[in-house]
């Protein structure tokens, strides 16, 4: 898959897990927010943010194990500094409210397991899919 191709599928799972994590963070909290089509930009910037922060993973040599270890606890910073500093900006989340932040860091941390898996099992099968065509071309020229 392409590098701009990855990252529209970042924004768009980014986007589902926006609206999922502002859902869950509404009931619990019970607010009762009235959504302005600002509200939807928010989000739309938001992921939008967040999909260009894997231009972290970018490289064109192969990165080792623990380079990329490093960049994804980069990323995952970045994401968090993203989101709840984008909670802050948009009024979200007030700076006296510890226990929303924490929630907030909590659901931000659920959504990006649960984004960064789905995107490793879609790359995993796409590699191998990937191997078994080139062994089956290996084997018909054989």
């Amino acid at each position: 898959m392409s590098f701009f191709k990855s990252m529209l599928q970042v924004f768009i799972n980014v986007t589902a897990g926006n609206t999922i994590g502002a859902a869950i963070y509404l009931t619990v909290f019970d607010l009762d927010y009235q959504f302005t089509y600002g509200f939807l930009w928010q989000f739309i910037g938001i992921a939008a943010v967040c999909a260009l922060g894997d231009l972290i993973f970018y490289s064109r040599t192969e990165l080792s194990k623990k380079q990329i270890k490093f960049r994804f606890v980069l990323h995952y910073i970045y994401t968090n500094i993203i989101v709840v500093g984008g909670a802050f900006i948009c009024g979200w989340v007030e700076p006296g409210e510890i226990i929303n932040i924490i929630f907030l860091f909590g659901l931000v941390s659920v959504i990006y397991v649960y984004i960064t898996t789905i995107m490793f099992k879609n790359d995993k099968k796409t590699a191998e899919d990937l191997n078994k065509k080139l062994k089956s071309i290996h084997q018909n020229e054989e």
